[in-house]
């Protein structure tokens, strides 16, 4: 068994965990603002983009935990890049808004957990042997 197994495992079951929550979430909170909401064509094209966006990351984040819950006691290029875009992409969305509460600061430092451990894992599975 590779050292970064269990890293890469725990860290691909809590992406999934997190990106199935987070597509039912927003899933709900778009189906309850269509019912109050009548956008123009400007806004309305503005609102399908960032829906397209937000669902296509979080359903990158079942992709990568699927895949490395797959990969994880082998070495895998795919499994060290995925956690690699996971864990930047969270890390620069952290320093992205200047004007963040205590609060905020705080969920995005948290939000870096979970990508880390999987990024983690997946390093420790191509630097080390059996």
């Amino acid at each position: 068994m590779l050292k970064g197994t269990k890293f890469l495992r725990v860290g691909a079951v809590l992406e999934i965990i997190i990106g199935a929550v987070s597509l039912l979430a927003v899933w709900g909170i778009l189906d309850a603002a269509t019912e109050t909401f009548v956008p123009n064509e400007t806004v309305g094209a503005n609102v399908l983009l960032s829906a397209v966006a937000v669902y296509g990351i979080h359903i990158f984040e079942v992709v990568a935990g699927l895949f490395g819950l797959v990969r994880t006691n082998h070495k895998s290029y795919v499994a060290l890049l995925f956690g690699a875009v996971l864990f930047f992409s969270n890390f620069a969305q952290f320093f992205m808004y200047e004007s963040a509460s205590v609060m905020e600061t705080a969920i995005h430092a948290i939000s870096l957990v979970v990508p880390y451990i999987y990024f983690q894992g997946a390093v420790m599975n191509m630097m080390r042997s059996k």
